[in-house]
């Protein structure tokens, strides 16, 4: 019996000290949020773009659009005269409207760029968006060259003086190449800030990663078979 009581109050006395120390459940709950505010204040905080990038997506969006429909109204036209290009009473209407079908492409691209300039510079660094901004470098320059360069392009063979079908000046030039300018560097800017740390600072290594990327993505485009 001495034994017993002996085992039973040392029992007791465990089953007390246990009590004594072990942390309730309101204390493990404070120790974990305290933890959780830990590592929220540890963890580094994102880089966010300036506030002004996602409105400036969206005004240079707008010139893109309003630059490629000046473009499509004034170079395809209706009852062209003979030797112009594809001459025919409905030419310009189906023409146009098929052309015109790029305006909510161009409009989706910016909507994305400019969701993602909000966020932070790591959504603007993901795949996505660097491949929108260089498609849009590329659309900018190639815009660019057409309209500086459009009398030499749409010459007609044979003409002398030069003769085009297409030809810009003055204000309406000047409004073109800027649009499609800022176009070209506002993308070529934000894709290169997009970039890893470590490859921003190696510029020459740049056009491999754009050539890698165009090979990705049309490799991409084939089927998985």
């Amino acid at each position: 019996e001495f034994k017993m009581a002996k085992c039973t109050g040392v029992l007791l006395l465990a089953v007390a000290c246990t009590a004594m120390h072990a942390p309730g459940s309101r204390q493990l709950l404070s120790a974990t949020r305290r933890n959780e505010e830990n590592l929220l204040a540890a963890k580094k905080p994102l880089d966010k773009p300036p506030r002004l990038l996602q409105p400036l997506f969206g005004a240079v969006g707008l010139a893109t659009g309003a630059a490629w429909t000046t473009v499509v109204f004034t170079t395809i036209r209706s009852n062209q005269p003979l030797g112009a290009m594809m001459p025919s009473s409905t030419h310009g209407v189906f023409a146009r409207a098929s052309v015109l079908s790029a305006l909510p492409l161009i409009a989706s691209c910016y909507s994305t760029l400019a969701t993602a300039s909000a966020d932070s510079w790591e959504r603007l660094g993901s795949p996505t968006c660097r491949r929108i901004n260089l498609a849009l470098v590329a659309a900018g320059l190639g815009s660019l060259l057409w309209v500086g360069f459009a009398p030499l392009i749409t010459q007609i063979p044979g003409s002398s003086p030069l003769v085009s079908h297409q030809s810009y000046s003055g204000l309406q030039r000047a409004a073109l190449l800027g649009a499609y300018g800022s176009t070209a560097a506002l993308s070529a800017a934000v894709w290169a800030r997009s970039l890893p740390e470590e490859a921003r600072r190696k510029p020459l290594s740049w056009p491999g990663r754009v050539a890698d990327g165009v090979a990705q993505s049309l490799v991409s485009l084939g089927s998985s078979r």
